[in-house]
């Protein structure tokens, strides 16, 4: 099997933010903006999947994968009752022969 090992890389960046619950007053935005934190770090792991295409009916699994780092969180920022943050990803995939 002979892969053509040219790399493609891309920046992704999830910005997310809360005001928290009415019930509380948005008093729990850290506490939601925490769990948001979480349920992303969640949603990336493990760290690959299997590269597919989708251009093709039925969708193709292909021979490599798509991976990525961990993510990189940015420090919270406020706006009026607002909590935001964002986490930068860096993806990865190696190019097949007709992509």
């Amino acid at each position: 099997m002979n892969l053509v090992t040219t790399m493609a890389a891309e920046e992704c960046e999830i910005v997310y933010q809360s005001c928290g619950t009415q019930s509380f007053g948005g008093l729990d935005r850290g506490r939601s903006l925490s769990e948001m934190d979480e349920e992303l770090v969640t949603m990336l792991a493990p760290f690959f999947t299997p590269k597919v295409n989708y251009s093709s009916t039925p969708p193709a699994t292909m021979l490599t994968q798509v991976f990525w780092d961990e993510p990189t969180f940015t420090p919270v920022t406020v706006q009026r009752d607002r909590l935001s943050r964002s986490a930068k990803v860096m993806v990865y995939s190696y190019q097949e022969q007709g992509e």
